[in-house]
């Protein structure tokens, strides 16, 4: 065959070894592709890319050297991945993407073969302090930004939740009513008071109604994940805000003490 440099062709695999594959291209001679030219990410094992008897695309890197050619798949992978990319955006289609790395900003992920960006912004509805946690998932995001000539993928996670948690607020809304008590999740705490899901929606519990005691800190009484009934004292569909009071499930405690006294009683307090 006249196989030319920068073209994208078919071969067989021939042999596969655990850090390379032998692909026969119509060359004198079968060409190995090492396992990180197989797929992106890299994988443990060739084998685990590519069986004896495929037929798959690679594209030629360079002519010449000890085995005639460098052939790689990750390369001709790309190059129809960023066909089908085109015009991705405008699409909004969920991606499934594996997250490879953390880097200054964001995620790395492997996308259909593509090296594409997660910005940190746009991983959760809320900030993220450690990223670490979402290396080796596979998650799903939508396409922000795609740009087939510089090669340039940025996905957003964020964009998939806030589509989820309007659906939710919807239904939820619907049959929500001031006075209700709901069972709900410890989602976040922070300074002010606690975020609680009462069924894909968070509602906020400000720290003054968290307990009829005094509270310094919710941390001081709460911990994420722990369930508990909550009341709703009122919320507003426009700006989508959920007020809930933990306190006002249980009995205001003066009113169990203040039955130990009477009218006209004299009795000893402190300043």
């Amino acid at each position: 065959k006249n196989i030319q440099e920068h073209e994208v062709v078919q071969g067989t695999v021939i042999q596969v070894s655990h850090n390379e594959a032998f692909v026969d291209i119509g060359a004198k001679q079968e060409t190995p592709i090492p396992k990180n030219e197989l797929a992106y990410p890299a994988p443990e094992s060739a084998k685990d890319v590519v069986s004896v008897g495929d037929v798959i695309d690679v594209f030629v890197v360079s002519k010449g050297g000890e085995n005639g050619y460098v052939l790689s798949k990750v390369k001709a992978d790309k190059l129809a991945a960023w066909k089908d990319f085109d015009g991705i955006v405008d699409r909004q289609e969920v991606l499934s993407a594996t997250v490879t790395q953390v880097v200054k900003g964001g995620l790395v992920a492997a996308v259909k073969g593509l090296r594409a960006f997660i910005p940190a912004s746009q991983v959760e509805l809320h900030f993220v302090k450690d990223l670490n946690v979402y290396v080796g998932q596979t998650i799903e995001a939508l396409p922000i930004e795609c740009d087939i000539k510089k090669q340039r993928l940025v996905l957003s996670r964020r964009k998939l939740l806030e589509q989820a948690r309007e659906e939710k607020q919807a239904a939820l809304f619907e049959t929500l009513e001031d006075g209700q008590t709901l069972h709900g999740t410890v989602k976040r705490l922070v300074d002010y008071g606690a975020f609680i899901d009462i069924g894909g929606v968070d509602g906020l519990c400000h720290i003054s109604d968290i307990s009829w005691d005094r509270v310094k800190h919710p941390s001081d009484v709460l911990k994420v994940g722990q369930e508990l009934d909550v009341y709703v004292k009122n919320f507003d569909p426009d700006t989508k805000r959920i007020s809930l009071s933990i306190k006002e499930t249980v009995e205001d405690p003066w009113f169990a003490r203040v039955e130990r006294y009477a009218e006209g009683q004299t009795i000893t307090g402190k300043v």
